[in-house]
């Protein structure tokens, strides 16, 4: 592993692996860690051999081995795609072996590979080797279980097993998954990272850590967080020991411990967008008074200055014939008796005081119709009486038939 002085990433403080043979007669896991100070990137690599003894030691070191060195020779590529074909290489490598030496027939492991930087953590995995995320007191395994563990466990929830029959049943840790050179059934490999805070611890180790519960795990991690990276591997590998187990497996625990330099916690973050949040709300609210306030002052003066155009209304000209005529048709204002537009007479006063003239002259006309002339007032009366009085007259003067007959007799 390479040791840069100006990454984050301290050995010891932030990062730390150790093993434990248990009651094997080799160690079949193997792990190591790189640096990668372009991205302040730290990539960790972890397997457990299967196959005997000897198969599985070869096959788990060659595999991390080769993942590293793949990895390692790609520059551009994103982390995800990087892990993809580091897996890929890793598996095309224990399939090489196997094909020029066919007694390792059989061998394969499991395999995490993980990547860490400011970004978050990316990983890939195959097998039952487990990724554990620490924080805020609480413990949760991340990646997915390729045993029949997972399985086994649905049946019991769903009835189909017994609680006794599923602690006794056979075959129990068998792999669903694993790299052994050929097709790989199942690979754990999210797209996006997972988002990684300051303070946040994660633990990369092989299915040996399962002698401790889940609580047990947390309870170590919580006690022995201020130590480091290192205290806490140490102190899990220790209580492993203490408990003594019969056939206890290889175990390898890697321990990360994100440094202080990447994002604060999502606590203090949270507490500070609600804070943030209650503060604005405090300014929308009392901002939403000075504007309810000012609507009304804007709103208000508009319909005032409205209402005031609308009766104002021009005079109407009262000697054009035209315009008499328009108006006779507007319909009437009852409540105004002096007529429209500063006092003026309304036309059809000035109308209605002509129809009664009209209405006297034609009185007297119909008078003069009925009466009989005296000589020497006709002519009188045709000066005066205008168009209707020629009209009377030209009835008064006898025919051309009615003087033939005056003639004969």
């Amino acid at each position: 592993m390479e040791k840069l002085s100006n990454s984050p990433w301290i050995e010891g403080k932030y990062f730390s692996a150790i093993q434990y043979l248990g009651e094997r007669s080799s160690q079949e896991d193997y792990s190591q860690f790189r640096l990668f100070p372009s991205d302040d990137g730290l990539l960790s690599v972890l397997a457990d051999g299967m196959g005997g003894h000897t198969s599985g030691e070869i096959a788990s070191t060659a595999a991390v081995q080769a993942f590293d060195r793949i990895f390692k020779s790609f520059s551009g590529a994103s982390p995800t795609s990087k892990l993809g074909a580091s897996l890929t290489g890793a598996n095309s490598e224990l399939s090489l072996m196997i094909a020029n030496n066919p007694s390792l027939d059989g061998m394969g492991c499991t395999l995490i590979g993980a990547y860490f930087n400011q970004k978050g953590l990316y990983w890939i995995s195959v097998g039952d080797s487990l990724i554990y995320l620490f924080r805020e007191g609480k413990l949760k395994q991340i990646n997915e279980d390729h045993s029949m563990a997972p399985l086994i466990e649905e049946s019991l929830r769903l009835g189909k097993l017994t609680k006794q029959e599923a602690e006794n049943y056979p075959s129990k840790n068998a792999l669903r998954s694993a790299l052994m050179g050929g097709d790989i059934p199942l690979i754990d490999a999210p797209e996006t990272p997972l988002e990684l805070y300051a303070g946040d611890v994660v633990l990369i180790a092989s299915d040996g850590i399962l002698s401790l519960s889940t609580n047990e795990i947390l309870s170590l991690i919580t006690k022995n967080f201020t130590n480091g990276a290192e205290g806490i591997s140490n102190s899990l590998i220790k209580s492993i020991k203490e408990k003594k187990k019969k056939n206890q497996d290889n175990t390898t625990i890697q321990v990360i411990k994100i440094p202080n330099s990447f994002s604060p916690k999502p606590a203090k973050k949270f507490k500070f967008i609600a804070y943030l949040l209650s503060a604005l709300a405090i300014v929308l609210l009392s901002g939403g008074v000075l504007y309810s306030k000012q609507l009304r002052s804007w709103f208000t003066l508009p319909f005032n200055v409205k209402t005031e155009v609308t009766q104002e209304i021009k005079p109407v000209p009262v000697n054009n014939n035209e315009d008499e005529k328009k108006n006779d048709q507007q319909p009437l204002d009852k409540n105004n008796k002096s007529g429209i537009g500063g006092g003026l007479e309304h036309p059809n006063e000035k109308k209605t005081e002509k129809n009664k003239l009209n209405s006297k002259k034609n009185k007297d006309d119909d008078k003069k119709k009925t009466a009989t002339p005296k000589s020497g007032e006709g002519q009188k009366d045709s000066e005066g009486a205008g168009e209707k009085l020629d009209l009377n007259k030209e009835k008064e003067t006898p025919s051309k038939s009615s003087k033939d007959e005056l003639q004969k007799t």
